[in-house]
């Protein structure tokens, strides 16, 4: 896959109708590198079609 790490996942989690996503954690140094490149994880948690309940 080729583009936005949060849209193409979304986007496959979908198709396929995934119940979960897991990814991991990238230990980034400085809470400056962290803000500068946001959270995936939290951006997936937001965004994918997984839902509770």
């Amino acid at each position: 896959m080729i583009g936005d790490v949060v849209t193409e996942i979304t986007r496959c989690a979908d198709s396929i109708q995934a119940g979960l996503v897991v990814v991991g954690h990238k230990h980034r140094s400085g809470w400056a590198a962290r803000w500068w490149s946001g959270s995936v994880s939290r951006a997936l948690i937001k965004h994918a079609p997984c839902r509770w309940g």
